[in-house]
C-alpha cells in the first residue's frame, strides 16, 4: 500500500465522519440521551443488548438458548421473530457497551458508525469502477444519504447497516471476473457478514448476486476450461462460512416450520410502491415540503395509524436524478468503455429488477388503495418460486439494492461534468457545490430530544428501592397494560425497563405476533382468578402494573381488585407490583403428567389428502401440565399403512388439572399432500412425550 493511498483513505475517513455529523444533526448532539419507549429504534437497541448479554453469559454459543430472548416469555425461538443484526450487535455495540457502560450511547454510536462505514464501503466500490476520487465521493454520498435512508432514520436502525451491501457486489464482480483464492475468501466473507448484519439484506443478495454475476460469468467463458476449473476450485472456500450461515439461519427455518408462518402476499400490498412514492419526498424534508402536517393526507395505503411514509418514500432527489441522466449519457455516448459490457448488463439488470420489485405483487397504479387492480407483477411470480421472499413484507425496501447501480451511474455523471469543464479547479468547485446541494436536499426536521421514561423510572427505582426491584432480576414477569397489535410498539417501554432488570417478560414487540400471545393480551384486560392462575401455571412471578399508563377509571378498577390487596409487594402512584407466588390457589406442576389422548381423522379422505386431524389431551391429575418453550410443540408419529409422517402440533402453555385441550391441524410433510392407497386402513399415532399410542381407522377413496 503506497503512502499516497493511505493519505487518500485518511481523508475519506475524515470526510465520512464530517458528513455523518452534519447530515444526522442534531442526532449527534443527543447521542447519550435520545431514546424512545415506542419505536423500532428501541427494538434495535434491545436486540444488540441481548447479543451482548448472550456473549457475557455464554448463551451466544448455544443456538437454542441464544434465540430465546427475554421478550415473549415463554415462546420458543422468540429472537427469530425479527432481525438478528448479529454483526452490529457483536462487533460494534458490544465493545462500545463494555467501554461506556451506557446502553443508549452505545446504540446511537452504532447508528452513527453505520453511516461512516457505509460511506467508506460505497466509496471503495464506486472508485473501483469509476477510477475518480471526487466522482466517487459524490456517488458514496448519494448511496449513504438519500430519502429512503432518512425515512428509516433512526427507527429502522437495522436497515442503516448497509456497509457490506456494496462490497458484496464489488467482490462478486471481481471474483467471477478473475477467480482467485483471495477474491473467493473476501467475496464469500463479505456475503456472510452481510447475512449476519440484516435478514433483509441477506435475502436481497441471495436474489441479486446470481442475477448480477451471470453476465460476468458468460463473458468470461471464452477463457475456457482453466477459468472454469479455477472458479469451481476456489468456490469450496464457502465451506468455511457455512457454520456461521447455518447458525443464524436454522432458527428461522425451525420457527417458520413449527409455527407454519410465512408472510401472506396480501400483507405486502400495504408496503408496495405506488408511482407517487417515487416523486414524493420525506414529509419532514425542509427543502421540498412546505406543509409538514397534511402532506400525506391523500396518500395510499393507510392503516389504523394513517399513512406510513417511512416505507413509501422512494424519491431520489433532484440533483442525484440529474447526475444519473448525465451518467447514462457518459457511459452510453461519450465513453462507451467506461464500464465493461458485462458490468453494464449486470448493473443494468439489477437496476431494472430492483425498481420493479419495489412495486410488490400487484400493480397499484399512481396512488391507489390495495386490491384495486389484480394485474400481477414480477414480485408475485418471484414470491411463488423463491421461498425466502416469503419472509419479507416490505417490497419498497428493494430500493436499497436499486441505489447500488444508481449511485454508481451518478458518479459517472460527475465525470460527464468533468468532461465538459476545462479547468480542474472549476471541477473541484462544482463537486463541492453538488455535495453541498445534496446535503441540503436531505435535511429533515427531527429534534431528537425524546427520552425514555421507563429507563429513567427503573434506574430511579433500582437506586432508591433496590431490595424490592432487584427481585425482578431474571424473573418471568408480565407488565400491564398490554397493548393490541395496532399499538403494540408501546410494549417497547417494557423492553427498556427489562434492559436493567433482565426480566423475562411475557410482553414483547415484533413484526410477528404469535396467535397465543394475542390471546394473552385479551385475557389481561381482566385480572381475575383464571388469569392469575394461568400466569402462575406458566411460571410468571410478578405482575408489574404501570398505573401511570392507565386512565383514572382504569386505575380505580385495578386498585379495587382483590389481588391488588392480597398480592401487592410494592405500590406508589406510578407502579404497582403483584407477587404471583403469594397466591395459594395456583395448583402444583406435574412432574410426570398422566394424560389420556384421543385422536380423530375424517372417516373418509381422498387418496391425495392434506389429512386434517383433531386430538384431545385430557389431564388426569390435580397438577397442571406446563408446556413452555419447545414443549409447546407436541411431536407425534403417525403411520397409515406404509405411509409414515411425523408432525409437530402447537399445544397450550398450560393444561390445568382435570381439564382438556383440543388441538386441530393438518399433518405436515413435504410435499404437503399425502398419498393413501384406496381402501380401508388402520393407523397408529404415537406421542413420545407422553409415551402414548392410539389406533384408528380411515377410509381412502
Amino acid at each position: 500500500m503506497t503512502k499516497l493511498f493511505r493519505f487518500h483513505w485518511i481523508y475519506v475517513l475524515i470526510i465520512a465522519l464530517a458528513l455523518a455529523i452534519i447530515l444526522t444533526w442534531p442526532f449527534t448532539m443527543h447521542l447519550s440521551t435520545y431514546y424512545s419507549d415506542a419505536s423500532d429504534h428501541t427494538y434495535f437497541g434491545w436486540t444488540m443488548w441481548h447479543i451482548a448479554e448472550s456473549l457475557k453469559n455464554g448463551s451466544l454459543f448455544n443456538m437454542q438458548q441464544f434465540f430465546i430472548g427475554n421478550q415473549f416469555y415463554p415462546f420458543s425461538h422468540s429472537f427469530a421473530y425479527s432481525d438478528h443484526i448479529l454483526f452490529p450487535g457483536l462487533v460494534l455495540f458490544t465493545p462500545l457497551y463494555i467501554l461506556t457502560k451506557q446502553i443508549i450511547l452505545s446504540v446511537n454510536l452504532v447508528i452513527l458508525l453505520s453511516f461512516i462505514l457505509t460511506f467508506i464501503s460505497s466509496f471503495a466500490t464506486i472508485r473501483y469502477f469509476v477510477k475518480n476520487t471526487y466522482a466517487s465521493l459524490i456517488g458514496a454520498l448519494i448511496f449513504t444519504y438519500n430519502p429512503l435512508m432518512f425515512a428509516s432514520f433512526p427507527h429502522h436502525a437495522n436497515l442503516l447497516q448497509r456497509y457490506f451491501l456494496p462490497l458484496v457486489f464489488l467482490w462478486g464482480y471481481r471474483y467471477v471476473r478473475t477467480p482467485s483464492w483471495r477474491s473467493a475468501i473476501i467475496f464469500y466473507g463479505v456475503f456472510t457478514l452481510n447475512w449476519l448484519t440484516a435478514v433483509y439484506f441477506g435475502i436481497f443478495t441471495l436474489i441479486f448476486i446470481p442475477i448480477f454475476c451471470v453476465p460476468v460469468l458468460f463473458s468470461n467463458f471464452k477463457k475456457g476450461l482453466p477459468y472454469i476449473n479455477k472458479l469451481l476450485m476456489t468456490s469450496i472456500v464457502v465451506i468455511i462460512y457455512i457454520p456461521l450461515l447455518y447458525f443464524v439461519t436454522k432458527p428461522y427455518l425451525i420457527f417458520t416450520h413449527k409455527e407454519s408462518i410465512t408472510r401472506n402476499i396480501v400483507e405486502t400490498l400495504y408496503f408496495s410502491a405506488r408511482g407517487i412514492d417515487w416523486v414524493s419526498p420525506d414529509p419532514r424534508n425542509m427543502l421540498y415540503v412546505q406543509d409538514h402536517t397534511h402532506v400525506n393526507d391523500n396518500r395510499f395505503p393507510k392503516d389504523i395509524l394513517g399513512f406510513n411514509f417511512s416505507e413509501h418514500t422512494l424519491f431520489l432527489n433532484i440533483i442525484p436524478s440529474l447526475l444519473f441522466i448525465f451518467g447514462l449519457l457518459y457511459t452510453i455516448k461519450i465513453k462507451k468503455d467506461a464500464l465493461s459490457k458485462s458490468a453494464m448488463i449486470s448493473f443494468g439488470t439489477v437496476f431494472i429488477i430492483s425498481a420493479l420489485l419495489t412495486f410488490g405483487p400487484i400493480y397499484t397504479g399512481w396512488n391507489e388503495p390495495p386490491n384495486t387492480n389484480p394485474q400481477p407483477l414480477l414480485y408475485y411470480y418471484l414470491y411463488n418460486i423463491f421461498f425466502p421472499l416469503r419472509a419479507l413484507r416490505v417490497p419498497t425496501r428493494f430500493q436499497y439494492i436499486f441505489y447500488i447501480p444508481f449511485s454508481l451511474v451518478c458518479a459517472y455523471g460527475m465525470l460527464f461534468i468533468r468532461k465538459h469543464i476545462g479547468k480542474y479547479s472549476q471541477y473541484i468547485l462544482i463537486t463541492f457545490l453538488v455535495l453541498s446541494v445534496i446535503i441540503v436536499e436531505n435535511v429533515i426536521q427531527v429534534p431528537f430530544t425524546e427520552q425514555s421514561r421507563r429507563i429513567a423510572q427503573i434506574q430511579m427505582y433500582l437506586m432508591k428501592n433496590p431490595q424490592t426491584f432487584q427481585k425482578l432480576f431474571d424473573a418471568p414477569t408480565l407488565h400491564l397494560p398490554m397493548y393490541t397489535k395496532d399499538v403494540q410498539f408501546k410494549e417497547l417501554g417494557y423492553a427498556n425497563w427489562a434492559l436493567y432488570t433482565h426480566e423475562k417478560t411475557v410482553n414483547g414487540y415484533s413484526a410477528f405476533i404469535p396467535f397465543d400471545y394475542q390471546k394473552i393480551v385479551k385475557q389481561s384486560k381482566t385480572i381475575d382468578d383464571t388469569f392469575i392462575r394461568y400466569l402462575g401455571n406458566i411460571g410468571v412471578r410478578y405482575v408489574i402494573v404501570h398505573l401511570d399508563s392507565l386512565t383514572e377509571k382504569q386505575q380505580k378498577k385495578i386498585l379495587s381488585n382483590r389481588y391488588a390487596k392480597t398480592l401487592t409487594v410494592y405500590k406508589d402512584s406510578n407502579t404497582l407490583i403483584l407477587s404471583i407466588n403469594k397466591e395459594l390457589s395456583i395448583p402444583p406442576l406435574c412432574v410426570k403428567p398422566h394424560v389420556s389422548i384421543s385422536i380423530n381423522f375424517p372417516s373418509e379422505v381422498p387418496r391425495l389428502t392434506l389429512l386434517p386431524y383433531t386430538f384431545t389431551i385430557t389431564n388426569k391429575e390435580r397438577c397442571a401440565i406446563q408446556n413452555l418453550y419447545d414443549k409447546r410443540y407436541l411431536t407425534s408419529h403417525v403411520q397409515i399403512g406404509d405411509t409414515k409422517i411425523s408432525t409437530d402440533s402447537i399445544v397450550p402453555f398450560v393444561i390445568e388439572p382435570y381439564s382438556s385441550a383440543t388441538i386441530s391441524g393438518t399433518l405436515k410433510q413435504k410435499p404437503p399432500y399425502i398419498y393413501i392407497s384406496p381402501g380401508e386402513h388402520t393407523g397408529k399415532a404415537y406421542f413420545p412425550r407422553f409415551n402414548k399410542s392410539i389406533n384408528f381407522a380411515i377410509l381412502a377413496h
